[in-house]
């Protein structure tokens, strides 16, 4: 299976952007598979179809 790397910045704000950049990519046939800090994005070549992503912030709080 192929992977491919892809390096994107953004903020928190900008959560449309990824969305519709991650939903591109699918379809061109690259699935989503990880994100690495600082977001690297790592891709697995696949069939491509239309896909919908929705991204989600979550904070880690301590107690």
């Amino acid at each position: 299976m192929k992977t491919i790397i892809r390096c994107r910045f953004y903020n928190v704000f900008q959560y449309d952007l990824e969305e519709k950049f991650l939903a591109d990519m699918h379809r061109k046939g690259y699935v989503f598979e990880e994100i690495s800090f600082p977001t690297i994005y790592t891709f697995s070549k696949r069939s491509p179809e239309e896909m919908t992503y929705k991204l989600e912030f979550n904070r880690k709080i301590d107690d």
